[in-house]
């Protein structure tokens, strides 16, 4: 395990800690700078939260089987189906 590593996982066990910042390090025989310096690392190497993120808007398609039941009796057995598809056979109902 590279000091890396080793040091992430302590802030991470940090975070999940219910002990100050200063506790936790003494706990562990380590300088509270050094875990500052780790977890300024840490935080910069996680990926950023603001922006947006490109998304995938094409609809899913179902790979199970999908039987729909109206009220009057009429039974539908699709093998895969288009998510939009069966919407809009519901809507029918």
């Amino acid at each position: 395990m590279t000091k890396e590593e080793k040091m992430f996982a302590l802030i991470k066990e940090a975070a999940q800690s219910r002990d100050t910042i200063k506790a936790f390090c003494a706990a562990r025989d380590l300088n509270v700078k050094t875990f500052f310096y780790w977890r300024r690392k840490f935080l910069a190497a996680k990926p950023s939260s603001k922006g947006f993120l490109p998304l995938n808007l094409q609809p899913a398609v179902s790979q199970t089987a999908v039987r729909l039941t109206y009220p009057n009796g009429v039974d539908l057995h699709l093998p895969s189906a288009d998510l939009t598809l069966i919407a809009q056979l519901i809507r029918l109902a």
